[in-house]
């Protein structure tokens, strides 16, 4: 499909100089450049963008899903290149879900669950966004905090560093500091609702909308898509993660539609203690 008014600014301004990335671009990257939109595309995505509302997040908020825990304030300033557009705790549709999920965007990276490509296959590492490189291995990174013998608690977890995908030794993924991060964040300011909408395509063309099914890492098997042990979780890390109790219950549930304030789901799919307890 042929906009006039598009192809300058994703074919030009987009795709930052070629000089800059050579043969080293992201993998995610060189799929968003190869990614053409189609005009059914832009126009559900002109649709999605004018229904959008503006949200707005104090550095005060802050979200404490499970049980007793330290809270984490809520940043709307992340290293991640999602998080350029993206809330921190971007899962919101699914009341049922959105917790347990939000709850890994502190700890995994967003392409770890959305971003895939045919016939090649991940490695996954924890990466230090704040210093742009992969962190130092050790363990009970998944804690968000924890209290040694000798009563010195110990915070594990900043919300900065997260389990990412690489391939070939290289990440994958960009970061918001990056040269088509900046251009992207630029252009987007200066484009019309056109523009914005095969824009808005493009760069999620190459992403999973439902992402990683549960199962994938929670099966109970000690295959999953990530290797615990070369992630350095302990064995009862690894264990916990993969007989997740939330995550097996989930597995009860159908496909639905949202459900109403106030309303009920079928009493097949309620939450039953014995459920969880077996």
């Amino acid at each position: 499909m042929k906009i006039k008014r598009i192809q300058p600014l994703i074919f030009l301004g987009l795709l930052v100089s070629q000089s800059l990335y050579a043969d080293n671009k992201p993998l995610l990257l060189q799929k968003i450049e190869a990614a053409v939109p189609t005009e059914a595309e832009i126009l559900k995505s002109k649709q999605t963008l004018q229904s959008k509302k503006k949200v707005e997040l104090r550095d005060t908020i802050s979200l404490p899903p499970f049980h007793r825990r330290a809270k984490n304030p809520i940043k709307t300033t992340q290293d991640m290149y999602c998080n350029g557009c993206h809330l921190p705790i971007p899962h919101s549709k699914s009341l049922r879900t959105r917790a347990f999920m939000n709850m890994h965007s502190e700890y995994i990276a967003c392409e770890s669950c959305h971003f895939k490509a045919d016939g090649i296959t991940f490695e996954y590492r924890w990466y230090d966004y704040a210093q742009k490189k992969v962190a130092d291995q050790q363990k009970n990174r998944l804690h968000s905090s924890y209290v040694k013998k000798d009563k010195t608690k110990i915070i594990a977890r900043t919300g900065r560093v997260k389990i990412a995908p690489f391939y070939q030794n290289k990440p994958v993924f960009m970061t918001q500091d990056n040269e088509f991060s900046k251009t992207l964040q630029q252009n987007w300011k200066q484009a019309d609702l056109t523009e914005k909408a095969g824009l808005h395509v493009k760069i999620h063309q190459p992403l999973k909308t439902t992402g990683t099914e549960c199962t994938d890492c929670h099966s109970g098997q000690k295959q999953s898509l990530f290797d615990f042990e070369s992630l350095t979780t302990t064995p009862a890390q690894a264990r916990a993660i993969q007989k997740n109790t939330i995550a097996d219950f989930f597995k009860h549930y159908k496909t639905e539609k949202p459900l109403k304030a106030g309303e009920l789901p079928p009493i097949e799919q309620r939450i039953k203690m014995i459920d969880i307890l077996n």
